[in-house]
């Protein structure tokens, strides 16, 4: 039975029920596959170029006339320096990016983005230091595709679906990692690193070209003037401080971003240094395993966090994240990496559950700046990180200090679980 009440009423009109009829929900339904269609693209493309960065940073050290274990450790730490440089930019535009979003709509920005990717992998296949640099300055002051992917799948999502809506881009991000690592290493390995990189710019001109195919997600432009406010990051930042709950999950959100990118800078190239000689299609196929959990978060996120509730799928993500990581630590060969990966990599589900439980908390007027804000703040940890965890890395591998070379992903393991005590006492606390 509809409940019976008057819609003039400010407060019992809030106790309707939002009802989606069947051909809304079937044209949401279309957008989101669109939607994911061009988000995978576009990382089908850069993993590409993402795969084989390291080892051709590897390869220029290498052609320097150094060893293999001194190149491996200066390109870890070069790598670190750039994505610094990357996020650092990214910690400033990102909330300003999901402002003017919200005032232009998503497209401007994401065609952007595509560009500024495409020119800082042609630096990789010039192989200029001073490029290098420069174009992950450019990236980092001009790239808002993760931002925008986020809101657009948050608005093309229906309301009570946010949460799979945001595991949709981790499903788009896990599709370009099934396979794709694995043909880049092979590519790789009988042309050569550089044409991988070619390759990328061509797929990231290819979504550019769908792009203009793709309906604006963002129906409902902002008419709000633009201030000196627009182009503040602390204006846009600050709304991460609405209320304790917010502010919560911001601070978990950031947490959990230093150990994605603590094992991100550092992974592959333990794995080249503790496990020497596998190829780069090998390779290529250890990578394409935490792309399994991340498909997987979509199902979970659809059917699995309604039914377990979103705060104890939080947990238990967080759980199985600390378990995965230290798994690292004790392989004796490189097969047994695959399975734990793949445990590891199911604590990605607590990204999109986190920002969902963030959303109900703003309008949708504000979507794009919350995302946007939130986005800034997990940029402080890929700005921090580069100058700690390769450094950290290189150290414990070096002869004459003490040999530990997963030393990284014991202190990542430890952060993981302090976030799974704070969450589960935070929410016990707040029931």
């Amino acid at each position: 039975q509809p409940l019976n009440v008057d819609r003039d009423d400010p407060i019992l009109s809030t106790l309707e029920p939002t009802i989606i009829s069947k051909s809304e929900s079937n044209k949401s339904s279309r957008q989101l596959f669109i939607l994911v269609v061009f988000l995978s693209i576009y990382f089908c493309g850069t993993t590409f170029a993402w795969m084989l960065t390291n080892i051709r940073l590897i390869e220029l050290f290498e052609d320097a006339g150094m060893s293999s274990h001194v190149a491996e450790g200066e390109a870890v730490k070069m790598g670190g320096i750039m994505d610094g440089i990357q996020y650092f930019g990214a910690f400033f535009t990102g909330p300003i990016f999901g402002g003017l979003s919200d005032r232009f709509g998503r497209k401007p920005f994401f065609a952007i983005s595509i560009a500024a990717y495409a020119l800082n992998t042609a630096a990789y296949i010039t192989g200029d230091h001073f490029s290098l640099y420069a174009t992950k300055a450019v990236l980092g002051l001009s790239d808002s595709y993760w931002t925008m992917g986020l809101i657009a799948v948050a608005e093309v999502a229906p309301a009570d679906r946010k949460a799979f809506g945001f595991a949709l881009f981790w499903v788009a991000l896990g599709i370009s990692y099934i396979g794709f690592p694995a043909l880049a290493g092979l590519i790789s390995d009988w042309y050569g690193n550089v044409f991988s990189f070619k390759i990328c710019i061509g797929v990231l001109i290819l979504d550019l070209l769908l792009l203009c195919f793709i309906p604006e997600t963002n129906q409902k432009l902002s008419k709000e003037p633009i201030t000196l406010k627009t182009f503040s990051f602390l204006y846009q930042f600050v709304l991460l401080g609405k209320n304790l709950r917010v502010l919560v999950f911001s601070f978990i959100t950031v947490a959990l971003t230093l150990v994605m990118e603590a094992i991100g800078t550092v992974f592959q190239t333990f794995v080249i240094y503790t496990y020497p000689g596998l190829s780069n299609f090998v390779l290529g196929t250890i990578t394409g395993v935490s792309g399994i959990g991340m498909i997987i978060s979509g199902p979970l996120a659809k059917y699995v966090v309604p039914w377990v509730g979103e705060e104890l799928s939080i947990c238990i993500a967080q759980v199985c994240g600390t378990v995965g990581v230290l798994g690292f630590c004790y392989t004796t060969s490189y097969w047994q990496l695959y399975p734990i990966i793949l445990l590891r990599s199911l604590n990605v589900i607590a990204s999109p559950t986190i920002q969902a439980l963030m959303l109900e908390e703003f309008p949708e007027s504000q979507q794009g700046a919350i995302v946007g804000a939130l986005f800034s703040a997990k940029t402080i940890p890929y700005v921090v990180g580069p100058f700690i965890f390769p450094q950290l890395f290189d150290y414990f591998i070096t002869p004459g200090h003490p040999h530990i070379p997963g030393i990284v992903f014991y202190v990542v393991a430890v952060i993981n679980f302090l976030c799974f005590v704070f969450c589960a006492c935070f929410f016990w606390s707040t029931r």
